[in-house]
């Protein structure tokens, strides 16, 4: 039988992932162009809330039915923008310079390092509450995470709205912040990555395991 000796999450680099008190004015949205990253999710919250989406994503998906039939047909027309894919060294200013990350997965993944990397720029993430979401964001204190269905009802979250509405109703709640209320989500949004998400703070949990696997 397989024993679990502990969990290890990964780190960002916060150097190069800098926090900016600030941020900026558009929604970003990173990831590949698939259904299961949510993008239309994404795209449907932005166009309700009436706010900028900018999105990122790779190059390889954009010849694909899917992003020919549910994502091209609302590029340029109103809020949506596909931003042209650009190399690592712009994805950093990218994610710190947004109002917010739309993080709405349709899948378990096991974990989204795009969710630590804009946190620690102080960019906060609206996201589906699946696969490690729940580990990863304090809900209405780095961001806010919504149910993707009605399935749990039941939800402890802050927004009870589910799905794109649910996800409509957090981008409204972000942009109808207070200059100081979301300063404070930014700057919480850094600290938690700072105490929990770092290159440092992986190698000193890897060690830990080590240790305990030694000592058993």
């Amino acid at each position: 039988m397989v024993k679990s000796v502990g969990v290890i999450y990964h780190g960002v680099d916060t150097v190069k992932f800098q926090f900016d008190k600030k941020g900026g004015d558009y929604l970003a949205f990173l990831g590949r162009y698939i259904k299961e990253k949510g993008v239309t999710e994404a795209i449907y919250a932005a166009k309700k809330a009436d706010r900028t989406l900018r999105m990122v994503g790779d190059d390889a998906y954009r010849a694909l039915p899917y992003f020919q039939n549910n994502v091209l047909p609302h590029l340029k027309k109103g809020v949506v923008e596909d931003e042209t894919f650009f190399g690592e060294g712009d994805r950093d200013k990218f994610l710190r310079e947004a109002k917010a990350l739309l993080f709405p997965i349709l899948w378990d993944e096991p974990f989204g390092m795009v969710m630590i990397e804009a946190m620690s720029s102080g960019t906060p993430v609206i996201a589906f509450n699946k696969g490690s979401v729940s580990e990863v964001i304090k809900d209405g204190v780095t961001g806010f995470i919504i149910e993707p269905d009605d399935r749990n009802k039941a939800s402890r979250w802050i927004i009870k709205k589910t799905g794109r509405d649910g996800m409509q109703e957090a981008i409204n709640r972000i942009y109808s912040m207070n200059d100081e209320e979301y300063a404070e989500m930014r700057d919480q949004a850094r600290k938690h990555i700072e105490d929990n998400f770092t290159v440092e703070k992986m190698v000193e949990d890897h060690e830990k395991v080590y240790k305990k696997i030694i000592a058993s």
